[in-house]
């Protein structure tokens, strides 16, 4: 989710999904993880984690026929719950796809690491994603080293949220990691 002014639609994740030719739809809330659940705050609704919202059908999931590419991105709100917990999640939720979505591919994508610190919590939660990944044959693609990279730590508004500039300068690291797997749409069927 984009945040602070920045619509799902327009975050690096959908950009960068945009330049390999796929129409992105975003589901999910914000603050949440595999794992973690947002909390009802002020007024701020609380929302499930993927995998409840998932099984509870939460979310507003385009039609299978419609769907070729599932990327399950995040974690790093999840950054502070137990590694066996976030790997069991992640299984989950990678069933749940599949089954919902038998024909297309999966494709797991960590989180980003702001603080570009290499010891975060962030980077040891894209450890256990990827180990998933790999269990369940499924691509993963590490985010942990894009915002160093880019050089957009100051492009944060709050340590965590990027503003629309730093949003569009990670979107090419995203093309290219889907371009280095070969990760292209293909058109969709006419009717």
């Amino acid at each position: 989710m984009g945040g602070f002014g920045v619509g799902a639609l327009e975050t690096w994740v959908a950009q960068g999904l945009r330049s390999a030719g796929f129409q992105p739809v975003i589901v999910g809330y914000p603050g949440t993880g595999y794992v973690h659940d947002r909390p009802a705050h002020g007024d701020q609704d609380g929302h499930p984690n993927y995998v409840t919202s998932l099984r509870e059908g939460l979310y507003n999931l385009p039609p299978a026929d419609h769907v070729q590419l599932v990327v399950l991105e995040g974690g790093g709100n999840d950054a502070f719950d137990p590694a066996k917990d976030i790997s069991a999640a992640a299984r989950e939720a990678i069933r749940l796809v599949r089954e919902e979505y038998p024909e297309a591919e999966v494709l797991m994508l960590g989180p980003l690491n702001q603080a570009g610190d290499p010891r975060s919590l962030r980077v040891k939660t894209a450890a256990v994603l990827a180990a998933v990944a790999t269990e369940e044959d499924v691509p993963f693609i590490d985010a942990t080293s894009w915002v160093a990279d880019a050089g957009v730590a100051g492009e944060l508004v709050d340590g965590l949220h990027f503003t629309q500039k730093g949003h569009t300068a990670l979107a090419p690291y995203l093309g290219d990691a889907l371009s280095a797997l070969g990760v292209e749409a293909e058109p969709l069927p006419a009717g």
